[in-house]
């Protein structure tokens, strides 16, 4: 019995173990502030490709919808985002999900708003 408490004791001691390294499921809210639609809503992968078109159906004007996103840790938190119009207007920036829940597309571009 001895041997187990002395075991016990040195995990202990060791702090927190990280159990699930799994990342978490995350939303935010794209909100378009545009006369006309948008037809696409793209994230950066880590691995620098597109990810899937997030806008199917298309986002209608005044509307806005939840777009759910996953990163394995705060260092992927600035990704690069595409947006493309029904007009054919593309909008291209970084956007730094941890910091910012919330994301406007108004006719002079892309602007953040605070979580």
């Amino acid at each position: 019995m001895k041997t187990n408490n002395t075991v016990l004791a040195l995990i202990f001691s060791m702090g927190p173990i990280l159990i699930n390294s799994a990342a978490r499921a995350e939303n935010m809210t794209f909100y378009n502030d545009q006369r006309g639609s948008v037809t696409e809503f793209n994230i950066m992968k880590s691995d620098n490709t597109w990810g899937p078109n997030e806008l199917n159906p298309p986002l209608p004007a005044g509307q806005n919808r939840v777009i759910s996103f996953n990163f394995s840790d705060t260092s992927e938190c600035s990704r690069k985002i595409f947006t493309k119009t029904s007009t054919g207007e593309i909008f291209r920036q970084l956007h730094d999900f941890c910091r910012f829940r919330g994301l406007h597309l108004h006719t002079d571009g892309l602007h953040p708003a605070p979580n």
